[in-house]
């Protein structure tokens, strides 16, 4: 029996350490446990972009899709940050329909094409390939600007208005901040 327990106690030693570490591991990843649906500002899709956009389009309003993955600290970040500010949900509401696409997701799409897939392969057709992005479209489903990565608040609501008001057609993103959404002469609600 010594012998037994001799043997066994070292193993009985390790456990509070497995046991923390396993505990650290898992608290961490879902640390960053993305749920777009969470912020209120994006709706359920069915999985069919043309009616997306029909709907839309319809509603006097374009389609903006939001890319995201699982355990994205970016992704997580602007949910919290950005997405569930009222301001944001407001203005982007007003202007667009929002869906949000997982970019390893096997949930099915008809893209814009009707070409009939998952989510993975609509995000790889559209060459999105890191987290965040946000793609605007026009309302024949063609790309209209795309934001890549996480934008605090100011930004992405200037993003926002450069689609919306139709500066994407004039100007580069860079000049639009630069000369009209920052700039206090032209100053636009929203700016800082």
């Amino acid at each position: 029996m010594n012998q037994l327990n001799a043997v066994l106690r070292p193993c009985f030693a390790i456990s509070p350490i497995l046991f923390s570490s396993f505990f650290l591991f898992f608290t961490a990843t879902s640390a960053f446990a993305s749920d777009p649906q969470s912020t209120g500002m994006f709706q359920p899709h069915f999985g069919n972009l043309q009616e997306e956009l029909a709907t839309a389009t319809a509603n006097n309003k374009r389609l903006v899709v939001y890319f995201w993955q699982e355990n994205c600290p970016y992704c997580d970040q602007i949910e919290k940050e950005v997405f569930s500010l009222s301001k944001v949900k407001t203005q982007v509401g007003e202007r667009f329909s929002a869906i949000d696409v997982n970019i390893f997701g096997a949930v099915e799409i008809t893209g814009f094409n009707g070409v009939k897939t998952n989510e993975k392969g609509f995000s790889n057709s559209l060459k999105v390939s890191y987290t965040p992005t946000v793609v605007f479209f026009e309302k024949d489903g063609s790309e209209a600007f795309r934001l890549p990565g996480f934008w605090r608040e100011p930004h992405f609501l200037a993003a926002v208005s450069y689609v919306g008001d139709g500066e994407y057609k004039k100007t580069s993103f860079q000049d639009f901040l630069r000369y009209k959404w920052f700039n206090p002469e032209n100053k636009k609600e929203g700016g800082e």
